[in-house]
């Protein structure tokens, strides 16, 4: 309620008492009397019999909704735009709960990880080998081989984990500059979205490459991988370490943590801000 009380105050919005609601009451009675009324002379505290009024902000008009809930009647919405602190609060805490979302499931993987690699550690160690072979000479059984495979899966999940966030701190930042500016066409795209999200609020310099590794994440592709390969070179490994050089058909993509850490960081600087 706290948050909600400050917005009323903010905006402007007087506070709804007890006799406000019978005002608003008595009020709509004669409105609803034989005669009928042009309902846009009515004040909108009297369109309803009983006000009961729920604030809650849009994420994506940045307009703060005074709703009412009405007795036989239609209901009506009370707007006025949201002060830009208020913008900053609602956009940086959403970055917030994507941070603390990833590092929680990153923890969580990174646990399953390191308990894969000591059981294998441990069955090595032992120097035990169950493997068995069919009389083709075809492994059929090999506890060493499947913690081997538990292992790798575990890392693989961590990669997953921080390709997704990256794809969610990305889509983060786009839903909520559509917003900004009422960029909805599916001809916004990333070009036209950003130049006019900027005429608003910073964009970081890095926005750009971190639409093209969302692209690449999404969508796939060679070319993709060579062309963002260029200004992003971090971003990926060789196949074949051996080789001197990098051609497309050996690049891999290889997100770290601080890659993901990054991302935060350049969603958080391409939108409203405020001093804590």
């Amino acid at each position: 309620m706290g948050i909600y009380t400050d917005i009323r105050r903010v905006v402007g919005f007087p506070s709804v008492t007890s006799r406000t609601r019978q005002s608003a009451s008595h009020q709509m009675m004669s409105f609803r009397g034989g005669n009928a009324t042009n309902d846009s002379n009515r004040p909108h505290c009297c369109r309803s019999a009983a006000i009961c009024f729920s604030p809650f902000a849009d994420v994506n008009t940045g307009w703060h909704h005074q709703r009412t809930s009405t007795v036989n009647m239609s209901s009506i919405k009370i707007m006025a735009p949201l002060p830009d602190s208020f913008k900053a609060f609602q956009f940086q805490t959403g970055v917030d709960r994507i941070c603390e979302a990833y590092r929680s499931s990153v923890a969580t993987m990174e646990k399953s990880q390191r308990e894969a690699q000591e059981s294998y550690a441990n069955y090595e160690a032992s120097g035990e080998d169950d493997s068995e072979y069919d009389e083709d000479g075809i492994l059929i059984h090999s506890t060493r081989h499947a913690l081997d495979y538990d292992e790798m899966n575990a890392t693989l999940a961590i990669t997953v984990v921080r390709e997704a966030f990256i794809t969610s701190a990305f889509h983060y930042w786009e839903r909520s500059a559509r917003g900004w500016t009422g960029l909805y066409s599916k001809k916004d795209t990333y070009p036209v979205l950003s130049k006019a999200s900027a005429k608003r609020y910073a964009v970081c310099p890095r926005l750009k490459a971190l639409n093209a590794l969302n692209n690449l994440l999404k969508h796939s592709g060679s070319d993709k991988s060579l062309s963002l390969s260029r200004i992003r070179p971090d971003y990926f490994s060789p196949l074949f370490p051996e080789q001197d050089s990098v051609s497309h058909q050996t690049l891999r993509l290889r997100i770290r943590h601080e890659h993901v850490e990054e991302a935060f960081a350049i969603v958080r600087a391409s939108g409203p801000t405020y001093d804590v």
